[in-house]
């Protein structure tokens, strides 16, 4: 593909290209290797991650997860003793950031 974009090899008889100076380049290869890193967005970041956004992500998950704890507990407010107690059990099927959050009302409310 790279080759293509500097127009070394050609696909058809006759072929358009664009240059600066000596270096010309296919437009066809060109839009195809556009069109590839496009498509394979996800899999480049994978090959080519950076830890810097990889702490960014981290950091992002964490506060979303807040805002949901936080989310959770507004919902759960009016709701009584023995339903919290459900709720924050392990067993429970409620998700992790459910089972917090009414831990955190039964610590405040109720001094669990």
């Amino acid at each position: 593909m790279i080759i293509g974009i500097f127009n070394l090899i050609g696909i058809y008889h006759a072929t358009i290209s664009f240059g600066i100076g000596p270096i010309k380049f296919n437009p066809i290869f060109l839009s195809l290797f556009v069109i590839f890193l496009a498509v394979n967005r996800k899999l480049i970041d994978q090959m080519f991650h950076d830890e810097k956004r990889k702490d960014t992500s981290v950091s992002e998950q964490t506060a979303e997860k807040e805002k949901r704890i936080k989310s959770f507990e507004s919902k759960f407010q009016t709701k009584s003793e023995t339903e919290l107690k459900r709720i924050a059990d392990e067993n429970s099927g409620y998700v992790e950031e459910a089972k917090i959050a009414s831990r955190n009302i039964l610590r405040i409310k109720y001094v669990l």
